[in-house]
């Protein structure tokens, strides 16, 4: 139940991200692929489609969202949102990942 909680932040918060970008005219693409990488990732555990995802997919979608995110802080600099985006999209997967974990 907390993975599938936390499942449907991790979407919100990459879904609001990826909306702030549009509406500020400053699609990254490096960011907004890692966003789209959580959301797939996470919606498909949502689905429950015959436990197609392992808790180790979780991660890793976790982690190439932040080395896509890491790259980009590296070539452009980030901003306090961005720190907050990317901090909160971490902690969650980690978070949903232990949770997936203990089942």
């Amino acid at each position: 139940m907390k993975t599938k909680i936390i499942s449907y932040l991790i979407i919100l918060v990459n879904l609001f991200d990826i909306i702030v970008h549009i509406v500020i005219q400053r699609p990254e693409t490096l960011r907004i692929t890692g966003n789209i990488i959580l959301i797939i990732a996470f919606a498909v555990y949502l689905l429950e489609t015959k436990n197609i995802i392992k808790p180790w997919m979780l991660l890793a979608s976790g982690l190439i969202n932040l080395v896509l995110n890491l790259v980009f802080i590296y070539l452009y600099g980030i901003g306090f949102a961005g720190v907050v985006f990317i901090s909160s999209s971490t902690i969650l997967t980690f978070a949903a990942y232990l949770f997936q974990k203990e089942k």
